[in-house]
């Protein structure tokens, strides 16, 4: 799992990059300002969970079972929280109109899930668990 994180991390870290260039050079005159500051929301969480997740996933016997539960929650409320979000502020330039709304509930829950993985790991890194 830890090389599973690590690997997460880049896949992200790499995503994000390519996401935000393509913010910067494409969308910034085809989408309003409040959807390109979303979809720059978007990128700039997933790219900081990414290098999050890389660097847990590198310090592979420092990572405790309990922490591996808090990354899983990081990974999996970045790519709700950003995925969302990179779909609801596209949605036109996409063909998407609202066949995508029902994402709406998706943004919060992955934050919620983001905040309950940091949560978990600052337990974990506070506790006296054996690694």
């Amino acid at each position: 799992m830890r090389r599973s994180l690590a690997i997460i991390g880049v896949v992200f870290m790499i995503v994000s990059i390519s996401l935000g260039a393509l913010g910067a050079h494409f969308l910034v005159d085809k989408l309003s300002a409040e959807r390109l500051a979303g979809f720059k929301t978007g990128v700039l969480y997933l790219m900081i969970h990414g290098l999050a997740l890389l660097v847990f996933g590198l310090i592979d016997n420092r990572v405790s079972n309990t922490r591996l539960w808090g990354c899983r929650l990081l990974w999996i409320g970045a790519a709700c929280f950003s995925g969302s979000i990179f779909l609801l502020t596209t949605q036109d330039l996409l063909a998407l109109s609202g066949k995508v709304s029902w994402l709406g509930p998706v943004t919060p829950l992955g934050g919620i899930l983001m905040i309950s993985g940091w949560a978990i790991i600052l337990l974990s890194l506070m506790g006296k668990e054996k690694k």
